[in-house]
């Protein structure tokens, strides 16, 4: 059988083939203390999200226009809607009034509800209907 580090015997673990190939490494391991503590505590706090940068650049005045980034991209999408270009104007409506959900509806025949029927296999008692 192949370990991790190379072949093992079946009496053997993987911490057993591991442990072969590092010990070495092991006179490297420290145990942390009041002394021994890591440089970096981890993660910073608070999620990373892009969404929240966006919404930061866009909030920051244009200097030409001293308006809002955010302006002047409405405007042109707005424009574009206009013109006839489908995607702004489904964009456009989708932000408004919010996605249209699609509602699919599974039924059996002549409208009843769908029926399922389950076969155990290997079952010595008849199942109860």
């Amino acid at each position: 059988m192949e370990g991790l580090y190379g072949k093992k015997t079946d009496s053997q673990t993987n911490w057993e083939v591991n442990k072969m190939y590092n010990e070495k490494s092991k006179k490297n391991l420290k145990m942390f203390s009041s002394k021994n503590q890591p440089k970096k505590n981890g993660r910073p706090k608070g999620p990373l999200s892009l969404t929240k940068e966006i919404k930061k650049v866009l909030e920051t005045v244009y200097p030409a226009s001293k308006k809002p980034i955010h302006e002047p991209l409405v405007t042109a999408a707005i424009k574009h809607a206009m013109k006839g270009n489908a995607a702004y104007f489904k964009e456009i409506v989708e932000r408004v009034d919010g996605k249209v959900t699609d509602k699919t509806e599974h039924t059996g025949k002549d409208s009843e509800p769908v029926k399922f029927r389950v076969i155990y296999e290997n079952r010595r008692t008849p199942p109860e209907e």
